[in-house]
C-alpha cells in the first residue's frame, strides 16, 4: 500500500506468477489417416491426417510440389477430400504433410503409393489349343500376363 502525507491510502492486490513453467517445444505428432502405402485403383484419394494436439496450420504437398492447404473440422484432424484436389493419374506418388502447432513447433510425415488405372495384359501364346470341338482330354495353354505398374499377383484358370 502507499500513503501520502493527507494519510490518504491506496492497496492493491498482489499477484504471483509461476515462472518455472517451461514453453512448449515439443512437436506435434501427425497420424496419416488416407493415402495409406498402397496402390489405388482411382486417382480420386482423400488425403486426412489425425494430431495430438491443437494445430496453427497444416499443408500437403503431392511429389514436391506447390504446398496446399488442409481443412479442418476440429482442432486435431485436417482433410482435403478429393472433390478439392485434381484427381492423380496413373504413377508413382509420395505425400507430404506438415504441420506447425500454436506453439510454432512443426513437424513432417511423408508417405508412398500408387495410383494404377490399367487392367493387366493377358496374351495367348504358341502353342496354345485352338477353339473349337476336340476329342482329347486335356487344352494346352500358354499366356503371358504383364501389369505396368503393380506387378502380378495370380494368374487363375476358369475351367468353365
Amino acid at each position: 500500500y502507499a500513503n501520502d502525507s493527507t494519510n490518504q491510502l491506496n492497496a492493491t492486490d498482489i499477484f504471483s506468477y509461476d515462472t518455472t513453467s517451461a514453453a512448449d517445444t515439443t512437436s506435434p505428432e501427425i497420424t496419416i489417416d488416407s493415402p495409406t502405402n498402397q496402390t489405388y485403383l482411382t486417382g480420386d484419394i482423400d488425403y486426412n491426417i489425425t494430431l495430438n494436439e491443437a494445430l496453427h496450420t497444416a499443408f500437403y504437398s503431392i511429389d514436391g510440389g506447390s504446398n496446399l492447404t488442409l481443412d479442418n473440422d476440429s482442432n486435431t484432424h485436417y482433410f482435403n477430400i478429393s472433390g478439392n484436389h485434381p484427381t492423380l493419374s496413373e504413377g508413382f506418388y509420395n505425400i507430404t504433410f506438415w504441420i506447425n502447432d500454436t506453439s510454432g513447433n512443426a513437424n513432417e510425415s511423408t508417405l508412398f503409393f500408387t495410383v494404377d488405372l490399367t487392367d493387366p495384359n493377358i496374351q495367348f501364346e504358341t502353342p496354345t489349343t485352338a477353339s473349337g470341338n476336340l476329342s482329347q482330354n486335356f487344352i494346352e495353354a500358354n499366356v503371358t500376363a504383364s501389369d505396368n505398374l503393380a506387378g502380378l499377383d495370380t494368374i487363375k484358370q476358369n475351367d468353365n
